[in-house]
């Protein structure tokens, strides 16, 4: 069981009145989609572009991103080309 703000659930009522489908159905719905734009989601391609075996790496991090950055976007570009 699903508990919405009386409002939520005034505007849900509407909804189902207008498009002739039941409250759940329109629930399951907007669900689905939900869950399927989070399955989606993606993260920054430049997540994980870095690792080091230096210990001083983590220290270093904002300072050495941008040249990663660049690195990965250069890399990505020539695959394309070929």
């Amino acid at each position: 069981m699903v508990y919405l703000p009386e409002e939520a659930d005034l505007q849900l009522e509407r909804l189902a009145r207008q498009t002739k489908r039941s409250k759940a159905d329109l629930l399951r719905e907007a669900l689905d989609r939900y869950l399927a734009e989070q399955r989606t989601a993606q993260l920054p391609s430049w997540v994980g572009i870095g690792s080091s075996d230096d210990p001083s790496y983590i220290e270093r991090d904002e300072e050495l991103l941008p040249q990663l950055i660049e690195e990965a976007t250069s890399r990505r570009s020539k695959r394309g080309r070929s």
